[in-house]
């Protein structure tokens, strides 16, 4: 059995184009799709790991549970309330 194609079958021509019986003229342009705004000057962010003691996972998971804040957030907030003049000096650039 020969393994070249058999070029004596007969072949499906080409297709019209999909629009091909609309004008150009009359189509409206297409419009660019609208993204989310970008947030003002947003904040770049770092991966971040750490070891940490149970105990203090086991309250940033309570913590997380009892005012649904991720754990960024929590510990985000906790810097900021507990060195708020670092915070400050560092969060200006």
């Amino acid at each position: 059995m020969s393994k070249e194609p058999d070029l004596s079958a007969p072949r499906r021509g080409p297709r019209p184009a999909a629009d091909e019986g609309i004008d150009s003229a009359e189509v409206p342009a297409a419009r660019r799709p609208v993204g989310r705004p970008k947030k003002e000057k947003a904040e770049p962010v770092i991966q971040f790991s750490t070891r940490l003691g149970l105990s203090f996972r086991d309250t940033i998971d309570s913590v997380e549970e009892e005012t649904g804040q991720s754990i960024r957030s929590i510990i985000e907030e906790a810097i900021r309330m507990t060195y708020p003049d670092h915070y400050r000096k560092h969060s200006a650039r």
